[in-house]
């Protein structure tokens, strides 16, 4: 991970950048050209040269696409990249600030443009980077205003913005392959055998009347397998396509990545075709000929559906599914991945103790230290607590880059100044289990009453959401706004969603299941999720709370007379790290969330304070002066 600021692209090589693109564009007779952010198994980190957009203009985070016309570029960005997107885009691209009143969307931007052109719009994309669902959103929307759609059909073809950058810098970066780098996730550690993942696919199958299941993204497949790679940074997971019918799967991978364990794994699995990587499109057109396949276009690219509509001129079926049914089981965790991720999740909240009682020492000193020492001393110390990567790029931002919500490039040239914020975001891979943690301190200083009244109001709005038991059914849609309420009371609020489904040893991010407004899934037992409400002020600085919690049965709450006989289900704490004492009012915090902040604070005793635990002297003090605030009351 890097952990110093990266050197941004000067303006005038974009500018030169989106010159020679516009040529190209030009000579295959485009008006505009989408360029996604993300790569052929929709992934949310990219592997060099899939970073086409972030080539192009500059903007390195991890969601948000631009859209180029002949004469205008437009950046989307959502609310976590407001600031950072301003930073990095040179002058040309108009920064669209999502959620923000009268911002446009990609497609209504194009719906804009096509209502304004002379002539219907040409528009260019590569298909192999689009969900299908997107796709078809946008064909949607345009409707008779959008001319011929030049597709790059072939999965293997150059984007348009692969064949300008081969023209100006003479070749792509490789794509990382690293030799036996797949090993198998024992059985003690995800608590189903592929065979038996297997079974529950087919019975989903049979059930709804379609015989094909063809699977992209990474981490379904990873998951169905039992097996994780290093072949995506902070996503323990490997390059591959897997194609299922009712007597045989299918996966094409590079062979050469498998360790000789993964491979005698996949040995055992019966009906397994094992081909290589680039055969999937082959495979694809030979299980799909004459079948009815199973098709969720949120999880599959446009380039995938292009060959199965091909298909179904001849007799293919094609059934639609609204989600992946490998993303629903997979988001359900079994007892052994949730005993993984609690082990996992304690292992870092501990590396992330010792990092917050580091960076207070520092201060205490006087000591210079920069956002990225910050980031590094955190990295060694989860990798002293086992972790295999990062879980993500940490985010440490002090001062007005606080604010900037995912503030991923940590600065190596200017100490934290006294009195700082400091907004610590990050989270780890240990074998079993993935994790994401976010504490907001000062460095140093007497904070002011501005700065504890926000965060302890920040604060109110995680302890709403975390207490807060719901019946069975209940979504995130609904749990958003109990988190907001006390933001909202008190005239704040914030733009990101207030928390996101987690994998067991896989993605940080996974669906279906999240708490905003956009998600309509009901959160079940064994789902994780994180908590995460914030509050920020561009050039003051931003707040940040995160835990993650494992949705676990209410057992034994009281439920009021006449109430219907629903389950009920409650968040329990996976993360186990105080929150900073200096910046609690106490005056603000009523009698049941006084209540939530002690039972928590004893469970991090419970966990922390133990004398098998080898705390320095430094770290057992700043713990013991955190755990006091609730000690006293």
């Amino acid at each position: 991970m890097p952990t110093s600021s990266a050197s941004p692209t000067p303006s005038s090589v974009l500018s030169q950048r989106l010159a020679a693109f516009r040529q190209h564009m030009a000579q295959a007779q485009l008006t505009h050209y989408w360029v996604s952010c993300s790569d052929a198994h929709l992934n949310e980190y990219l592997a060099p040269p899939h970073k086409r957009r972030d080539w192009l203009c500059g903007f390195t985070g991890s969601a948000g696409d631009l859209l180029v016309g002949l004469h205008q570029a437009w950046l989307f960005a959502d609310s976590r990249y407001h600031e950072q997107a301003e930073h990095e885009v040179p002058p040309e691209v108009t920064v669209v600030k999502l959620g923000l009143p009268d911002q446009l969307c990609l497609r209504q931007t194009l719906v804009q443009q096509a209502q304004a052109a002379a002539t219907p719009l040409r528009l260019g994309y590569a298909s192999q980077t689009l969900s299908a669902q997107s796709v078809a959103a946008l064909r949607k929307a345009l409707g008779t205003h959008l001319g011929t759609l030049p597709l790059e059909e072939h999965p293997q073809a150059h984007s348009l913005v692969d064949t300008c950058r081969l023209q100006l810098e003479g070749g792509l970066p490789p794509i990382p392959l690293l030799a036996h780098s797949v090993v198998p996730l024992p059985l003690s550690l995800c608590g189903h055998s592929t065979a038996e993942k297997l079974a529950t696919l087919r019975q989903h199958m049979a059930k709804h009347g379609y015989s094909v299941l063809p699977l992209v993204k990474l981490d379904e497949i990873a998951w169905l397998f039992n097996l994780r790679g290093q072949d995506i940074d902070y996503n323990p997971v490997f390059w591959a396509y897997a194609l299922l019918t009712p007597q045989q799967v299918v996966l094409c991978c590079h062979a050469q990545a498998l360790s000789p364990a993964a491979q005698q794994s996949l040995n055992e699995i019966e009906g397994l075709q094992q081909q290589p990587y680039e055969a999937f499109w082959e495979a694809l057109t030979q299980h799909g000929r004459g079948q009815t396949v199973g098709v969720a276009e949120k999880s599959l690219t446009e380039a995938v559906l292009h060959p199965l509509r091909r298909l179904a001129e001849q007799g293919t079926v094609l059934h639609p599914l609204a989600t992946s049914p490998v993303e629903a089981l997979k988001a359900v965790k079994t007892p052994q991945e949730l005993t993984a991720m609690r082990c996992a999740n304690q292992h870092a909240s501990q590396g992330l103790i010792k990092t917050l009682a580091w960076l207070a020492h520092q201060a205490q000193q006087g000591t210079a230290t920069t956002e990225a020492a910050l980031a590094a001393t955190l990295e060694a110390n989860y990798r002293t607590q086992g972790a295999s990567m990062l879980s993500f790029n940490t985010i440490a931002g002090s001062g007005p880059a606080s604010s900037v919500v995912h503030y991923g490039t940590p600065n190596a040239q200017h100490p934290i100044p006294q009195g700082a914020w400091v907004l610590l975001d990050s989270g780890m891979q240990r074998e079993g289990g993935t994790t994401d943690t976010t504490r907001t301190v000062l460095f140093g200083g007497t904070p002011t009453p501005k700065q504890r009244w926000a965060y302890t109001h920040v604060l109110k709005a995680h302890i709403a959401c975390a207490c807060t038991p719901f019946p069975a059914g209940t979504t995130g849609a609904v749990l958003d706004g109990a988190a907001r309420a006390p933001l909202w009371r008190a005239g704040m609020d914030y733009g990101h969603g207030t928390g996101h489904g987690v994998g067991a040893y896989l993605n940080v991010h996974e669906g279906p299941i999240g708490i905003s407004k956009g998600y309509t899934t009901p959160f079940e037992a064994g789902h994780i999720t994180s908590i995460e409400p914030g509050y920020y002020e561009p050039g003051w600085g931003g707040i940040r709370l995160e835990n993650l919690y494992e949705v676990a049965p209410a057992n034994g709450l009281a439920i009021a007379e006449g109430s219907p006989k629903t389950p009920w289900l409650r968040f329990e704490s996976l993360t186990w790290v105080p929150f900073e004492r200096a910046l609690i009012e106490l005056e603000l915090l009523d009698a049941h969330e006084m209540a939530w902040l002690q039972a928590y604070y004893h469970g991090i005793a419970e966990r922390m304070r133990t004398p098998q635990l080898p705390w320095s002297l430094s770290e057992a003090a700043w713990l013991d002066w955190q755990l006091g605030l609730c000690s006293t009351h």
